[in-house]
């Protein structure tokens, strides 16, 4: 089975590891250590000492557990669900275990798509997450734990493709994990199993290649604020989810970073923790709402002055400050989905960076250099059927050149792009899974 690692990015294993059952691995561990393979052994519960140690002199690099404490010569990774992640470790790794499997949503006896008020597909994916941990933690990598559906699911090969890419192209890295129908077929030597592997493989390699992209920085004129802790955890947390599977470009501001952070590059802010903001940053915001941008806000902003705009809604007091609107939620508790629906009806679309025509089922990275000549927009798709006609992506800013990167690809092919409606417009070939569209100019 290691020979499958042959030629593939794959440097490293991570094993289930107990102090007993180091015999039945210490072939493997032996075996993968001649190849090159560094070993990991993730330790749940049991003696943790003992396992500790006999992973020390079994020769592993590291070990993963919970409330991992550092020890001598063996490095110890943090294992944590996303509501616990220890931001401040001294660990270069954290390893997060409660992750969704990157798919459209189905319901769960009927198998059919899951889907919201406005009858998109739900998707779920580890995306928005990532976003977050590159501002919390932008010096740390994150390792995904997520397996595929057990039986009697049938993982198709696209979808692990989609798992290296819903990781990677938001700056974190899937732990591989394959179904078990894989993995036997990979032990028989199936060709089918070893086409899909290769796929895999090849999609891991891809992104290896082009581990430059990390660097760019979110676009966005959208910022969510908040400390995304405690009763504000579950509504932040929510927010970037359900604005991301808008497709709606943002940018996250923490609250601790927001009094000293820039504004003037946002059209758009959504605050909505339980308590208001300190005296400084509450001035800074109405501030921005005063000079022409829209702030939706939480209950906590009641008897705020401002005009009413006149505007009837059932969700949100909306209110003239300035140049700008001031949203307040009505209600003790909002929805996040309608609170992810509102900000972007109020932006309105004369703010959009980017529309879509022709996909539908995708989720996208919009990232570029901080002088803005150079651009990345990434593209999953999550549709189960082959997608065969063009689709057209329309970027407000205008681009000199475009080119088109699809996994597997060793050179980028060029993009059809021309001026449109005082932007860009690029068309691309129907997509399986994956796409990147780098922009210049």
């Amino acid at each position: 089975m290691l020979a499958i690692l042959d030629r593939t990015p794959v440097n490293c294993l991570v094993v289930e590891w107990t102090a007993e059952g180091q015999q039945s691995l210490a072939p493997l561990v032996a075996k993968g250590k001649a190849a090159g393979l560094a070993f990991v052994g993730m330790v749940r519960g049991g003696d943790r000492a003992s396992a500790f140690a006999s992973a020390r002199s079994a020769g592993l690099d590291a070990v993963i557990a919970e409330d991992a404490a550092p020890l001598a010569a063996l490095p110890a990774l943090p294992l944590c669900e996303r509501a616990k992640t220890p931001w401040q470790s001294s660990s270069p790794i954290l390893v997060v275990q409660d992750n969704v499997w990157p798919a459209i949503a189905l319901a769960p006896e009927r198998g059919e798509a899951l889907s919201g008020p406005t009858a998109s597909p739900w998707i779920d994916s580890n995306g928005w997450f990532l976003r977050l941990a590159r501002v919390r933690a932008p010096a740390k990598t994150l390792w995904l734990l997520c397996d595929p559906p057990g039986p009697p699911d049938i993982v198709p090969t696209e979808t692990y493709v989609r798992a290296v890419a819903d990781a990677v192209s938001f700056g974190g890295r899937w732990v591989v994990s394959l179904d078990q129908n894989l993995r036997a077929g990979l032990a028989a030597k199936d060709p089918g199993s070893a086409e899909a592997w290769k796929a895999l493989a090849n999609a891991l390699a891809f992104f290896e290649k082009h581990r430059g992209w990390a660097s760019l920085e979110p676009q966005g004129v959208v910022g969510v604020i908040s400390d995304f802790a405690g009763a504000n955890e579950m509504m932040g947390s929510e927010l970037l989810n359900l604005i991301g599977r808008r497709n709606l470009p943002y940018r996250i501001l923490e609250k601790s970073a927001a009094e000293s952070a820039s504004l003037a590059s946002f059209k758009a802010l959504v605050a909505m923790d339980e308590e208001p903001p300190i005296p400084a940053l509450r001035r800074k915001l109405l501030a921005f709402t005063q000079q022409g941008g829209v702030l939706l806000a939480s209950r906590s902003w009641h008897g705020e002055r401002g005009v009413p705009a006149g505007q009837s809604h059932p969700r949100i007091d909306i209110r003239r400050l300035g140049k700008g609107k001031l949203a307040i939620v009505k209600g003790d508790s909002a929805d996040p989905y309608m609170v992810a629906r509102d900000i972007q009806v109020l932006l309105g679309r004369a703010e959009d960076l980017t529309r879509f025509y022709n996909i539908e089922a995708f989720l996208s990275n919009y990232t570029a250099s901080r002088d803005g000549t150079h651009a990345l927009f990434q593209v999953i798709n999550f549709a189960q059927r082959l997608a065969d006609d063009r689709v057209s992506i329309w970027f407000r800013n205008r681009y000199r050149a475009a080119q088109l990167w699809t996994i597997g690809d060793e050179t980028p092919r060029p993009a059809t792009q021309a001026p449109e409606n005082g932007g860009t417009v690029v068309q691309i070939p129907g997509m399986k899974n994956y796409a990147a569209i780098e922009l210049s100019g």
